[in-house]
């Protein structure tokens, strides 16, 4: 069995990285996540591409407007543990700002990397996400770019 990577559960994580987590559940924050990013691109590869993934709710400020911020963070929280949960175990996710998230993944080719994407931008759309306030259907704009070994060699380690 396999075990998620989350900022919670990580032992590879310093306690201060284990700290520096989002309010909004089981995802890395934005310094965290690139201490990871570091990290990740230094291990060995094991002949596995790897790709970073770039998610945007689309439409997300008119939801904002309409039902409130608390409304708002409830599903974007809702949002992040949902791209976890449809994830393999060993993906990296992070609430990289406000409502953008990054994940690292590792497949076997770049197709395995392009159909992993696809699926999880139609699981979010087919999926309707309930908070206390509200009920919606959500769509991501997704962006995937492979990650070489020469963008590993450009990482300052601290």
């Amino acid at each position: 069995m396999m075990k998620i990577v989350t900022a919670e559960s990580s032992t590879a994580l310093a306690p201060v990285a284990r700290q520096a987590t989002t309010a909004f559940g089981p995802l890395f924050n934005r310094k965290a996540f690139i201490d990871q990013v570091a990290a990740w691109l230094k291990r060995p590869s094991d002949k596995l591409t790897r790709a970073l993934f770039y998610l945007k709710p689309d439409g997300f400020r008119e939801i904002d407007e309409h039902f409130g911020p608390l409304a708002s963070d409830e599903l974007i929280e809702d949002l992040g543990q949902f791209i976890v949960d449809q994830l393999d175990d060993d993906a990296i996710t992070a609430r990289f700002g406000g409502n953008i998230f990054a994940v690292l993944v590792e497949k076997h080719s770049v197709s395995g990397i392009l159909a992993a994407a696809e699926k999880l931008r139609e699981a979010v759309a087919d999926t309707l996400f309930e908070t206390s306030s509200l009920s919606t259907n959500l769509t991501v704009s997704l962006g995937v770019i492979e990650l070489s070994d020469q963008v590993s060699d450009a990482i300052p380690v601290s």
